[in-house]
């Protein structure tokens, strides 16, 4: 058996962390990153947990326009701002209500996605587009109407909870 000099082990260390490198040096996209799309944001690393928060975001140009939920609750909202990195600002509020109940749109400085996950398809997203897609006529009827938004107090945003 030919035993490897030191020398040699050392060399081949270093070309495997040299090629190692560029994987470990790649970063998660932020969503100012990606493409024009629908994209799907949890919470947790897996769709359908009971009691987490997912987010199905629309980008378009710098435009963020999206649905909130947390699984198994009644907590549902629409949102619409300007993407910065992972996080949408300036954002514009809807708590969502199904039927003809009155909106209440609301002004909010920052939705940060920033500590969910980026998720693949799973089949829950048919009822979420359907979804996203009331919230976006949601803000184009609001863009016809006179300014109704009012601020929210930050202790009440539902999308802030700890991973």
């Amino acid at each position: 058996m030919k035993m490897r000099s030191p020398l040699s082990f050392t060399i081949n260390l270093a070309i495997l962390s040299a090629a190692s490198l560029p994987i470990l040096a790649q970063s998660i996209p932020t969503i100012e990153s990606l493409p024009n799309g629908d994209y799907f944001y949890g919470q947790a690393s897996q769709a359908n947990q009971i009691g987490t928060e997912y987010i199905f975001l629309r980008k378009s140009s710098n435009t963020g326009t999206g649905f909130g939920y947390t699984r198994n609750t009644g907590d549902r909202y629409c949102f619409r701002g300007t993407i910065n990195s992972n996080t949408i600002i300036d954002a514009t509020l809807i708590d969502f209500t199904d039927g003809p109940a009155k909106h209440t749109f609301s002004q909010i400085p920052s939705i940060d996605l920033s500590s969910f996950y980026r998720l693949n398809g799973s089949e829950s997203q048919v009822n979420t587009k359907q979804r996203l897609t009331q919230c976006i006529e949601l803000f184009e009827e609001n863009n016809k109407l006179p300014n109704q938004t009012k601020p929210r107090s930050q202790q009440n945003l539902i999308f802030r909870h700890p991973r």
